[in-house]
């Protein structure tokens, strides 16, 4: 049996929530994950993360993994959105990019439901002074 490490299991929910024709950069990837290591170590409880046994110190739970993999995703949809707007209306002599507005709409739309989803996740894992 392969034990996954803490990497890998955000890594999953991160590949569940997008749709790529093509492989992206593993250190881009990487990138996302350690900005939602240092996103989550602000909000909720200081963690660090080992990258070379892949490892995030601290308690674990499967929520924060989940939390994790939504929050590399938003990273990801930051990224997208950006570049569909730098599409909006390219035109020169040679070349014409064009991206509709529907696209912009749809992935603005998608980062607002994943951001809502962590800013609710976030609250949950949050220690309230009523507890």
């Amino acid at each position: 049996m392969h034990v996954k490490t803490d990497y890998q299991n955000v890594l999953e929910v991160f590949e569940s929530e997008i749709r790529e024709k093509y492989p992206l950069p593993p250190d881009l990837i990487e990138r996302w994950f350690k900005s939602a290591v240092a996103l989550y170590s602000l909000d909720i409880a200081p963690i660090s993360y080992d990258p070379v046994t892949q490892v995030i110190s601290g308690k674990k739970s499967p929520g924060m993994e989940y939390t994790l993999g939504l929050m590399a995703t938003r990273e990801y949809l930051k990224r997208e959105l950006s570049r569909i707007n730098k599409l909006q209306n390219v035109i020169t002599r040679d070349v014409s990019l064009n991206a509709t507005g529907a696209s912009k709409t749809a992935t603005k739309a998608e980062y607002d439901t994943i951001f809502a989803e962590i800013e609710e996740l976030l609250h949950k894992q949050k220690v309230h002074a009523y507890n």
